[in-house]
């Protein structure tokens, strides 16, 4: 019996849940090497394939912003060989902007859910100052600062007061994408399948601009490379309307609705055998990724 394809995915429940059903059909074994906590970019690809590849352990302090959990997964040397071992890489690159603290990279939600939502109108205007400048003020900094020191539990404080004071906000450009997905293709000598936000119509008819620009950046960038494959979730249903595509009858631009996601797994697979059919010339992923040392 043929055994299904190995698929190491990275990105939300928009990749995730696909995965998911095509594992339950037996068409694919998705792999996470047990590090749980959604991603939304190619940069915070590259920094889990980097940690997982070299070995490396994330800043204790700015875990809670990058995993729900708050601390660090648990991976086993056999789980961390995982992505040696897949056949093929799932990519979610929906975010347009990234954060990131001394060059770690930062989950958005978590960061927004932990500071922003927390810290009320002084952290909705911190978070508008971060995106516009790109860096934080010194003056944004003080205004939520005392705040957050009164609120935040003391495991948490120390690493939110790194995020307040030295977070960089930077768009995720063609330039930046492309470099991303050439370490990956190259690093892993497998397919990369890389999958774009759902560039959906609100119900008036109109796109989000942001997202329009970001779906044809990602396809810009991975155009040409070898091994690196775009997937456009509207491809997979080009004649359904927004209220089919998408939860809350077209309502929630951000979540997929239970009968569109078997319709993407369907797509995706698809997508997959034949990425990995082109696939046959390409360096084994041994040549790249070291055989597992254990140590301290």
């Amino acid at each position: 019996m043929t055994m299904p394809p190995k698929l190491f995915v990275q990105g939300s429940c928009r990749v995730h849940r696909p995965a998911r059903l095509l594992h339950d059909g037996g068409l694919v074994q998705p792999l996470t090497a047990g590090i749980s906590g959604y991603i939304h970019s190619t940069r915070e690809a590259v920094q889990r394939v980097q940690w997982l590849a070299d070995r490396t352990r994330p800043d204790s302090q700015l875990l809670p912003f990058m995993f729900p959990a708050g601390r660090t997964p648990v991976v086993t040397p056999a789980r961390a060989d995982e992505l040696a071992q897949a056949d093929a890489v799932l990519v979610e690159a929906a975010s347009e902007r990234s954060v990131s603290v001394n060059g770690v990279f930062l989950q958005k939600n978590l960061v927004v859910k932990h500071l922003v939502r927390e810290l009320g109108d002084e952290g909705r205007n911190w978070w508008r100052s971060l995106v516009r400048a790109g860096e934080v003020a010194p003056e944004a900094y003080e205004a939520v600062a005392g705040l957050y020191r009164d609120q935040a539990e003391e495991t948490v404080l120390a690493g939110g007061l790194r995020v307040l004071r030295e977070a960089r906000c930077a768009e995720d450009s063609e330039a930046v994408v492309r470099a991303d997905l050439m370490y990956l293709a190259l690093r892993l000598g497998k397919p990369v399948l890389v999958v774009t936000h759902v560039d959906a119509e609100r119900a008036d008819g109109r796109r989000i601009a942001a997202r329009v620009r970001h779906v044809a950046r990602i396809k810009a960038a991975a155009r040409g490379l070898h091994q690196v494959h775009v997937i456009d979730p509207l491809d997979a249903a080009p004649d359904w309307p927004s209220a089919r595509l998408l939860a809350s009858d077209g309502a929630d631009m951000n979540h997929y609705s239970p009968e569109f996601e078997p319709v993407l797994a369907g797509y995706m697979h698809t997508r997959i055998r034949a990425a990995l059919a082109a696939s046959s010339g390409a360096l084994a992923p041994s040549q790249f990724l070291p055989e597992y040392q254990d140590g301290p």
